[in-house]
């Protein structure tokens, strides 16, 4: 016999944990491909996702390790309840929307390049996280790397 009164208990606290435990995000955005439009609508499509992600001014960089255009950069800071897996899922999905490829990035054309920087207190993308521009766009928002 299933225990209504108790699954709806266990729901409430699960929702009620996920509602209270938001987990800060840094996505660092990039593009060297109509950098201007690109940087925008991948704005727009993550303002769909995450309503209060905030950003940081865009600057402009050299590429590394690849020949190509110049990148503009910048990031996106916000708190979500979405899991790590939930998060992959829409970056690759917006990167996908924007027609950015990884066969294009090996070929030195980067449409659109999202990468979770730090889900709470991991950091991801650990050469990122030493690059100069990323240390000038966190101080944008005080955040001591």
């Amino acid at each position: 016999c299933i225990d209504y009164r108790k699954l709806f208990i266990t729901y409430v606290v699960n929702m009620e944990h996920k509602i209270n435990n938001n987990t800060r995000i840094i996505i660092s955005i990039g593009s060297n491909t109509e950098q201007n439009k690109n940087i925008r609508q991948a704005k727009d499509l993550l303002n769909k996702y995450f309503h209060d992600i905030k950003y940081s001014s865009s600057i402009w960089t050299s590429p590394i390790e690849i020949k190509s255009e110049q990148f503009l950069n910048c990031i996106g800071i916000t708190e979500t309840t979405l899991d790590l897996n939930e998060i992959t899922g829409i970056l690759k999905n917006i990167e996908h929307l924007c027609e950015s490829s990884h066969k294009e990035h090996k070929m030195g054309i980067v449409k659109l390049d999202l990468d979770l920087l730090s889900y709470g207190d991991v950091k991801y993308h650990t050469d990122d996280w030493n690059r100069p521009y990323i240390h000038n766009l966190l101080k944008e928002f005080n955040i001591n790397f």
